[in-house]
């Protein structure tokens, strides 16, 4: 339930029942009433003028609740104003909601303070952890340059050896590519960024992107990527299968399933009339 944002006055529930009360009139009654709530609400601290006592409640108001007790009446009298009597013993006053005020200030200000450390020591943090990881993808990369590379013969010489063992001059499609040169890394430094860049995560926002996964708060764009993402999957295994069957009625080397017999022995097809292992 939210908080009541409105200002109350402070009524005992004998109010009404004051002996100072019952010797006066219900208009009187309820005048004072009146004046307590506009004093609390307006920070008088009890102090009504004359001019506008004038204009809200009749002086026979007034003179009665000043001569309802000859030692402790409900009002006094001056030259230019009405004064509750014993009000900053009952209610709020002025300076103390000014002080409340300027406490809850202070504790935002320290709050706010205590929010903005805990970020720069989360940051702190985070550097710290990219620091090492750099360094040790640096490391790891030196350890990989100065192993000596292995020699993969070339498609022309796998062909020809494949000939002299009694092939049909094909080679075998899963098998690893041959890696391009142009596409390796050509430095000490294009090997670490490779292993030291973080893998974009797509189920995550922005903003926690590369935290571990039990720093990842709650957070709703979190929630909307994974959603996204989800469904993303979903909608590229829809397609792929689309492909696939697709693939398969176009074909007409393989059944309706995408197997293909080669020399009574069944293989996945791969749709192209020249393997002779498909899959």
């Amino acid at each position: 339930m939210p908080r009541d944002p409105r200002t109350y006055a402070n009524i005992t529930h004998d109010f009404a029942d004051s002996p100072k009360l019952q010797i006066v009139s219900v208009e009187a009654r309820w005048a004072y009433l009146e004046m307590i709530l506009y004093s609390c609400r307006m920070q008088t601290d009890g102090v009504l003028s004359k001019r506008l006592a004038a204009a809200k409640w009749s002086l026979d108001v007034c003179q009665e609740l000043a001569t309802n007790d000859d030692e402790k009446p409900s009002l006094l009298e001056t030259e230019d104003a009405w004064i509750i009597h014993d009000f900053a013993e009952h209610q709020t006053t002025k300076a103390e909601i000014e002080a409340r005020r300027k406490q809850k200030q202070e504790a935002g200000r320290k709050g706010g303070l205590a929010r903005k450390g805990r970020s720069r020591h989360t940051k702190s943090k985070e550097s710290s952890r990219l620091a090492g990881a750099k360094a040790s993808a640096i490391a790891g990369a030196s350890s990989l340059l100065q192993q000596p590379l292995k020699q993969t013969p070339s498609r022309s010489e796998a062909e020809v050896r494949n000939k002299k063992e009694g092939g049909n001059g094909s080679t075998d499609h899963g098998s690893a590519p041959i890696p391009d040169a142009e596409s390796s890394p050509q430095s000490l430094d294009e090997l670490a960024a490779a292993y030291a860049a973080p893998a974009y995560d797509p189920t995550r926002c922005a903003d926690h992107q590369g935290l571990p996964a039990d720093e990842v708060p709650n957070c709703w764009q979190c929630a909307r990527a994974r959603k996204a993402t989800e469904e993303e999957h979903l909608h590229a295994g829809d397609a792929a299968k689309a492909a696939r069957r697709a693939a398969i009625d176009a074909c007409g080397l393989c059944d309706e399933n995408g197997w293909r017999l080669i020399d009574g022995v069944a293989y996945k097809c791969d749709h192209h009339a020249q393997t002779r292992k498909a899959g």
